[in-house]
């Protein structure tokens, strides 16, 4: 797709709620499990909830908080409140529910709350049956690297690379990951996120740190995207070739601490470690 992943509500979204080659080295051994990729973006992990096994999870570090199921929600008896919470903009009410235990390899979490929302668009998408969007609420503190060639993701200290971009962890309400950039001589933060296909720039701080963008016709509304001819982007020392970039209008009220978000493979990148103890991406590229 063109833009990034239609249904998942978009990055951070639900935030708005109140609350040559480089390799990466093998001395570390972690534990794996096995991804499908689909659109060769989007990572699909197998996990549990409760006593559901033989689940698929929707790995999305631009998701907070971690997403269940209603059909799976319902059928574990979970029950919670309804809160209202803003996405872009628009307000809606949904159910927060508590899930008892969420495993996704080694990682294992009790007592998250997370939101129950319908996901039968997200899997006429996909062509797959989807439990669950797990964001960085679920995953963080454990580090955890993803090869999006040999199709596996793994967890612990991933071993450090030729690349290695520093990164901020901010955690209000939930952890999340940002990227201090340059695009045209300009610093922007972007949201590192699984889930974008692309770079996407949001049009209020584009505007804000000086870049030159396109302004939307008139008519065009809250959520609108338009592609842009944005080429390079530049993290830490590096320049990285953008395969796929895209402004995006949102309103002045659902803006938030970063300027945009990008997704891994909008780089190149096939293999990347998210390290939050040395607060670094360590990232593997295509040969370039």
């Amino acid at each position: 797709m063109a833009k990034r992943f239609a249904v998942r509500a978009g990055a951070f979204i639900l935030l708005l709620v109140c609350w040559t080659t480089c390799g990466l080295g093998t001395e570390n051994r972690q534990e794996e499990i096995p991804i499908h990729v689909r659109r060769d973006y989007l990572i699909v992990a197998p996990g549990s909830i409760g006593g559901a096994e033989k689940l698929n999870f929707l790995i999305d570090t631009g998701t907070v908080p971690t997403l269940v199921s209603r059909r799976l929600a319902q059928k574990l008896g979970l029950e919670g409140p309804e809160v209202e919470i803003s996405i872009w903009g628009q307000r809606t009410r949904i159910r927060l529910v508590t899930l008892p235990d969420l495993q996704l390899g080694s990682v294992r979490v009790k007592n998250l709350q997370v939101f129950a929302i319908d996901m039968q668009p997200v899997e006429q998408e996909l062509g797959m049956r989807l439990d669950a969007v797990v964001g960085l609420d679920a995953l963080s503190p454990t580090s955890f690297t993803v090869d999006y060639v040999r199709k596996v993701m793994s967890f612990g200290a991933p071993s450090k690379t030729d690349i290695a971009i520093p990164m901020e962890v901010r955690d209000s309400p939930a952890p999340y990951v940002v990227l201090a950039a340059e695009i045209e001589g300009k610093p922007v933060h972007l949201l590192l996120d699984t889930g974008a296909k692309g770079l996407t720039l949001l049009e209020l701080r584009a505007q804000q740190v000086g870049l030159k963008t396109n302004p939307f016709a008139g008519s065009a509304g809250a959520d609108a995207l338009i592609p842009i001819p944005l080429q390079r982007v530049r993290l830490g020392r590096n320049t990285f070739k953008i395969r796929d970039a895209s402004l995006r209008r949102v309103p002045e009220e659902s803006l938030r601490d970063f300027d945009g978000f990008i997704g891994p493979t909008a780089m190149g990148i096939t293999r990347f470690g998210v390290n939050f103890a040395a607060k670094e991406l360590y990232i593997e590229m295509l040969a370039r």
